[in-house]
């Protein structure tokens, strides 16, 4: 059997994710309307790629929406995660643009993680961003 490569458009992607994430985010949350966190969620990806420098891809980006559209449900009901692993071992340059990126969602709906749940969100993030650096720029 032949092997073919299917391209897809950058904007057929987007939109594919942002429909992932939506369809994943109806069945998990109760209080908030994914239809309308799904542009904070893009936001806070946004932010967090601009500041860490790289883009994130389709998978690690569903992944990384719908844990924070959960903590961000976790925190309109008062029930957030509490991080019990030693902070000493987050990477300020990850924290600081988590920081970032959940102060724009803040900004923009009043709403922020704790930082516990931030700390979670790093853990995630974490093997992405390690993965992508060049040995020369570590």
């Amino acid at each position: 059997m032949k092997q073919r490569n299917i391209f897809v458009k950058k904007s057929e992607t987007n939109r594919i994710t942002k429909e992932v994430v939506e369809d994943s985010l109806n069945e998990f949350l109760t209080y908030l309307n994914p239809k309308k966190a799904i542009d904070l969620l893009n936001t806070f990806s946004a932010v967090l790629e601009e500041k860490l420098g790289q883009k994130i891809d389709s998978a690690h980006k569903i992944n990384l929406l719908i844990h924070v559209g959960c903590a961000l449900e976790r925190t309109v009901i008062n029930d957030s995660l509490i991080y019990r692993e030693d902070r000493k071992s987050l990477d300020p340059s990850i924290l600081n643009a988590l920081n970032e990126a959940n102060e724009a969602v803040r900004k923009r709906m009043n709403l922020a993680m704790t930082e516990d749940e931030i700390c979670y969100i790093h853990d995630i993030v974490k093997d992405l961003y390690l993965e992508n650096k060049t040995p020369s720029s570590l």
